[in-house]
């Protein structure tokens, strides 16, 4: 009994000097030649923790997802590419209301992903987004009507080599994610790109903005042609937009809204759930930000 104990403990011993091995081996390993699967991994820890010190110095809810599968049940494969989102799933306990929070895959480890700057008392920040062509596959359920069930169907986005610039962060209620037109490297030169190009000189106390939409007074002379117009031309508690195509979103609806000359004009109060209530009493001219003027990126699509 006492030869075969010794030979158990001497065998135990041994495995243990093995698994030590081979711990130290897999330590000293490039995380490339460890994983094949690589593209699906989010940077590294210290980067992801940088991520998220940052949106904790802009009093912003974020997660920083390790993998793909943790920023959406669909991704098939990543393909290394930046992903982020707004989840607005999570509600409060006991309230209605939606708990927001910013959802962010950093994708491959060369991406470059920085803050470049925070706004603590306005809670926003500035993203710059570099990285190379990524392909994205994405699995979802779509309703076959010849078949009348749902059926798995896979598609692959495609990105393009660019560097982007994001304004992100609280806007009155809700968050926010806006694609800058132009590099900026502060919270405040952000806010002035996303400005359309006639008010970016102009005193912010001359306009008025509610999300996207900014509002400026007309002269008289505009007013009355606005007032001249025939009656059945001019709509009522209609959406903010009618010139522009491809808006996606809750409208922002306004009393009355004219066009002339291919331009709007609203008056009245203008309402939307996400924002407090803007009220007009002349004519004022609409004009969207720049978001949308920001490079198309082909193929690139939200998941969520």
């Amino acid at each position: 009994k006492v030869e075969v104990g010794a030979a158990s403990k001497t065998h135990f011993r041994r495995r243990i000097q093995i698994s030590i091995i081979k711990t130290k081996e897999r330590i000293r390993t490039p995380a490339r030649q460890r994983s094949k699967k690589k593209y699906n991994m989010s940077g590294d820890g210290a980067a992801r923790r940088r991520l998220r010190d940052g949106f904790d110095d802009a009093q912003l809810p974020v997660k920083v997802c390790a993998t793909a599968q943790d920023f959406s049940k669909h991704l098939v494969d990543s393909g290394g590419a930046f992903l982020m989102d707004i989840d607005k799933s999570r509600k409060s306990r006991g309230k209605n209301e939606r708990n927001e929070v910013f959802k962010v895959f950093m994708g491959h480890e060369d991406n470059g992903i920085e803050l470049l700057d925070t706004d603590r008392a306005l809670r926003q920040a500035v993203l710059r987004v570099h990285e190379p062509e990524h392909a994205i596959r994405v699995q979802q359920n779509v309703w076959s009507h010849a078949e009348r069930k749902f059926k798995v169907v896979e598609t692959t986005h495609t990105t393009i080599e660019s560097q982007r610039w994001f304004l992100l962060g609280m806007d009155e209620m809700h968050l926010f994610v806006a694609q800058l037109d132009r590099p900026a490297s502060t919270v405040a030169q952000a806010r002035a790109n996303l400005r359309p190009k006639s008010l970016r000189n102009r005193n912010a106390a001359t306009f008025k903005r509610q999300g996207e939409w900014f509002l400026t007074p007309v002269d008289r002379s505009t007013a009355a042609r606005l007032d001249a117009l025939d009656p059945r031309s001019i709509k009522h508690n209609d959406g903010l937009g009618t010139t522009h195509s491809g808006l996606t979103g809750r409208p922002h609806v306004v009393s009355s809204l004219a066009v002339l000359d291919n331009v709007e004009y609203a008056l009245g109060d203008v309402c939307h759930p996400d924002h407090k209530t803007k009220t007009l009493s002349q004519w004022h001219r609409v004009a969207k930000n720049t978001e949308t003027a920001a490079p198309s990126i082909k193929g690139l699509r939200w998941v969520d």
